[in-house]
């Protein structure tokens, strides 16, 4: 022991720690994996004859056919035997393996039989049993694990009955009998105690295709059985996973595709809304593909979430209507906290077909949940996070376009490939997802419409820009008349700083937005032109009044109108809450500061000093106004809450500025440095966060240079999710700021007949903080909207259905006129708002097409 005591050092130490560390983070870590649609076509062959490589193809001609598969047919031997030892090489001592079904190949009923489902089933049973002899299984059934396919009947049959032996070492006696009478069961997970548990339900008794349960309410009592035990959960403190085959919803890759018949997807969507506390997370395959569905409360807050796992087979769906409908083999680990069972994090790993047929077969990781959409774990919290980014960011809906198809689809999703995947993992509820409606750019809310009111909003923004501007010029010459050529050189320099920091952020939107059909954009070197000579700003204001009048005025004012109004003073708000923070507020303090340096007040300071104060509150209650319009609902701002928004605002903005103006008195060598150390905090404080509102990377550090600035001065949100936390924390610190800057002032000040005035100025200094902050509580509390963003939705007559099917789903046809979306104010509302807030049937001669798809 001593003699490692001796050789123990830093670098030693550190890494002990490190080891420490880790152990203890992960001591209730654990992993599992999840594989599904195995789909074995027994009979692939690499043939040189295309029509009898695979009889899963039908009669489509397989002309490359590989050794390992071809994305035409299911999936030969050697394919699903190497994904489960790539399974045992990659996690060999996993916690438990979720196996969600469908093991037979795409071929006709007539093809099969009962014998040959049930081999199928029992050599892939085994396959996985001696691959991994000592780990717990929780199979489910599949609907192509019973022949007739899709037809599982709700009470106890020769199927159910064999395979529930087959599966016996899995499964305790009472799962075993539960499972002969409709296939599910539930069971505690092995080795986290035992309020973790699994449930394991047939959802194929809910499949539309599935005609011996299209006439019951509660096939085998399964949902009878389902409430009890999530009843049960909840009252002994339990966490429970449910995994399945068939997933509630709609498919990704085919608008308004159901799985379940309408009235179990209704029952399902109502147990999951009033048991998802004690749900940790839901499993299920089917689709082939890697996706993920929300559910939501009736407020619209995330409550539950179904990862969708890839197949191992590279079937290509015969769907009708659905586009590049192969995959490549995936199979995916799950990392979870064993005692919560919340998902940390999911790897997905795949075999790149093509890759594996020319020669070079290798099982190796696609990506990690976490590290593709950085969230910090895999909580319905995170996901809808991820659900956001998708809705916002089309870089990240390609990105995750690829995942679904693990990627063998690399094509690019247009507007109505978006729509399809967005709406269907936002929208489970067969009823949301027919009211809210599906079409191009679904993410995107349409912004009211450009009033009278608006234009008149515009127009004495306009007039208040040239009369400040005229003011700050005439106060700056006043200085320099007088002799104070320090007074008028900051004046100006402030006023050059705001103008330069305007036309750059004008300029770069310009420069953005010069691909955007729809928007009247002077010429590049007559805007350079503009902005070099610090007009930019001037023209986006006249821009506004010209489109804004032809809005409101004009009798065959378009859509189009409407938009790029609204497009164009969306800018302009924005620019002019810049404007305001780097030139008034900074001109507020000196003008303060330099009446109580003179001893002497003159009217046009003290009617400049409330000016600026309310224009500065003005800023911020138009541009909250902005990004307000982003909302389904409360575009506008209700007089109340106008009224409160305003109010808190100016309540906090005056003690802020009251303290650094009595600071500069005392202080005026050191105000800068002052200003430079607190704005280095926030701008690293904004970096830490991340935004993405500029269009390049050098861009973005400016703009988080100037919210800096901002932050100087008052709180302004930048990064989505919760605010609560961070708020809080800023107002503490600019609370204790302020106090010490308070108290630096009284220490070091010089008594002067103006200090009589100061002290009641510093006592309602104090009582306005304190009432900003409960005014603030209240409007967030009673006012703030807390919904998911809206859908822009124009509809058709509501179409018909298949005949006689009265029963199906009704979705409807959508004719979109895709709006002109501002984008930077879009991003900035999701930012301030999202944390407290988203059948063809053709007969082939193996059956319907529809009973043979997935």
């Amino acid at each position: 022991t001593f003699c490692c005591l001796k050789e123990w050092n830093v670098d030693s130490g550190k890494q002990i720690l490190s080891h420490f560390i880790v152990k203890f983070l992960s001591a209730d870590a654990g992993s599992f994996w999840h594989i599904s649609d195995l789909h074995l076509d027994p009979e692939y062959q690499k043939s040189s004859d295309p029509l009898k490589v695979c009889p899963s193809a039908g009669t489509q001609p397989v002309i490359s056919a590989g050794t390992w598969g071809d994305y035409l047919c299911d999936a030969p031997w050697i394919l699903i035997n190497s994904s489960i030892y790539a399974m045992k090489k990659i996690l060999p001592d996993p916690d438990f393996i979720l196996w969600t079904g469908d093991d037979t190949p795409h071929v006709p009923d007539e093809k099969l039989g009962d014998k040959i489902v049930l081999e199928i089933v029992e050599k892939l049973t085994n396959l996985i049993r001696d691959v991994f002899p000592d780990t717990q299984v929780y199979p489910a059934m599949g609907n192509h694990d019973f022949h007739p396919k899709n037809q599982l009947p709700a009470e106890e049959n020769m199927i159910y009955n064999v395979i529930a032996d087959l599966w016996r070492p899995w499964l305790d006696e009472l799962s075993i009998q539960t499972f002969k009478t409709g296939a599910f069961y539930s069971q505690s997970l092995p080795g986290v105690g035992p309020r973790r548990r699994i449930i394991v339900l047939n959802t194929n008794l809910y499949y539309e295709n599935n005609k011996r349960t299209m006439s019951l309410e509660d096939p085998g009592g399964q949902f009878r059985w389902l409430q009890t035990l999530l009843t049960k959960a909840s009252e002994t403190g339990e966490k429970v996973y449910i995994i399945g085959h068939v997933p509630p919803g709609v498919f990704e890759k085919k608008q308004g595709k159901p799985w379940f018949r309408k009235h179990f997807n209704q029952r399902y969507t109502e147990i999951i809304q009033k048991h998802h506390a004690v749900i940790a997370a839901q499993f299920f395959g089917h689709h082939h593909t890697d996706s993920f569905r929300m559910f939501y409360d009736n407020t619209d807050s995330p409550i539950s979430v179904i990862f969708l796992a890839p197949a191992i087979t590279p079937w290509k769906t015969s769907l009708p209507g659905v586009q590049n409908g192969a995959n490549n083999p995936g199979i995916r680990v799950f990392k979870y906290d064993r005692e919560t069972l919340l998902v940390k994090d999911i790897i997905t790993y795949y075999l790149n077909l093509t890759h594996a047929n020319m020669g070079t077969p290798e099982w190796k990781k696609e990506y990690s949940l976490t590290e593709a959409y950085e969230i910090p774990d895999g909580s319905v919290r995170s996901m809808h996070l991820v659900l956001e980014k998708l809705m916002r960011d089309k870089s990240q809906l390609q990105k995750y376009y690829r995942y679904n198809s693990v990627q063998y689809d690399s094509t690019f999703c247009n507007d109505s490939c978006q729509t399809d995947h967005i709406c269907a993992i936002r929208e489970v509820d067969f009823e949301k997802y027919n009211q809210t409606g599906c079409g191009p750019g679904c993410s995107l809310p349409q912004p009211p419409p450009f009033r009278f009111l608006d234009l008149a909003f515009a127009l004495v923004g306009t007039l208040a820009f040239l009369l400040d501007l005229v003011a700050d010029v005439w106060v700056a010459a006043s200085y320099l008349r007088a002799g104070h050529f320090h007074w008028g050189g900051l004046v100006l320099g402030l006023l050059l700083l705001s103008s330069l920091t305007t036309q750059f952020f004008s300029w770069a939107w310009f420069r953005s937005d010069s691909d955007k059909e729809g928007l009247a954009q002077p010429p590049a070197r007559t805007s350079k032109l503009l902005h070099v000579l610090q007009l930019g700003y001037l023209y986006r204001c006249l821009c506004v009044l010209r489109v804004g009048f032809q809005a409101c005025k004009m009798e065959d004012a378009t859509a189009t109108h409407q938009a790029l109004a609204i497009f164009l003073s969306h800018d302009v708000s924005l620019l002019r809450l810049f404007e305001t923070f780097l030139e008034s507020a900074p001109q507020l303090i000196l003008a303060i500061y330099i009446i109580l340096h003179t001893s002497q007040a003159e009217i046009f300071q003290i009617l400049g000093i409330c000016t600026s104060f309310l224009c500065i509150t003005w800023a911020l209650l138009d541009y909250h106004q902005t990004l307000r319009s982003f909302l389904r609902d409360k575009h506008k701002l209700a007089f109340l809450s106008s009224v409160l928004y305003f109010l808190w605002n100016f309540l906090l903005m005056y003690p802020r500025i009251l303290s650094l103006a009595l600071f500069a008195v005392v202080f005026s060598g050191y105000i800068f440095l002052h200003f430079l150390g607190i704005w280095l905090v926030m701008f690293l404080w904004v970096s830490l966060q991340g935004t993405d509102l500029m269009e390049h990377d050098t861009f973005e550090w400016f703009y988080r240079a100037t919210v800096a600035v901002i932050l100087y001065f008052c709180w302004f949100n930048v990064a989505e999710g919760k605010t609560r936390h961070r708020s809080a924390i800023y107002h503490i610190f600019l609370f204790v700021d302020n106090g010490i800057l308070i108290v630096s002032w009284w220490w070091y000040r010089i008594p002067s007949s103006w200090d009589s005035q100061v002290y009641p100025a510093l006592l309602a200094a104090l009582v306005f903080y304190a009432l900003g902050i409960f005014l603030k509580c209240v409007y967030y509390k009673c006012f703030h909207p807390t919904m998911k963003t809206a859908l822009i939705t124009h509809y058709d007559e509501v179409d018909s259905n298949e005949p006689g099917n009265d029963d199906a789903v009704v979705f409807r046809q959508m004719v979109i006129e895709t709006p002109i979306i501002n984008h930077r104010t879009y991003r900035l509302s999701w930012s301030f708002f999202a944390g407290s807030l988203a059948e063809e049937t053709q007969h082939q001669q193996n059956g319907t097409v529809s009973d043979m798809y997935l």
